[in-house]
């Protein structure tokens, strides 16, 4: 396992990658408001993630939180994600997830599990 730290909507060490059979965004994908940034990540995927590789997507559902830490965020469901990856990735598992945070404040999630079928 090899952890990369990088901006995904201005990437410098992910474009470096390919063949990566495992993505896991946990709470990446909600921040990316805009919709240059939105373009790059999914750019950023279909470069790096092998065909028959996986994409893990967990992010703020439709009854989730509207702003995180101040920010805004874009709020999904696994329809919207699916939509968003397009027909290149098949969505394969999903469920809504309750998380609480140690305030005792609850963020509603939808985890996704995408195969990259092309």
């Amino acid at each position: 396992m090899t952890w990369i730290a990088d901006n995904v909507a201005n990437p410098s060490a992910l474009h470096k990658l390919s063949d990566i059979a495992l993505l896991h965004d946990r709470a990446v994908l909600h921040f990316l408001t805009a919709e240059q940034d939105r373009r790059q990540y999914l750019s950023v995927l279909r470069q790096v993630v092998k065909t028959g590789g996986f994409v893990m997507i967990a992010a703020f559902s439709l009854a989730g939180a509207k702003k995180c830490s101040g920010l805004r965020i874009r709020n999904y469901d696994e329809k919207m994600l699916a939509e968003f990856l397009g027909s290149e990735f098949k969505l394969l598992e999903h469920f809504d997830y309750l998380y609480v945070m140690p305030s005792g404040d609850e963020r509603p999630y939808v985890y996704t599990l995408f195969q990259r079928i092309s």
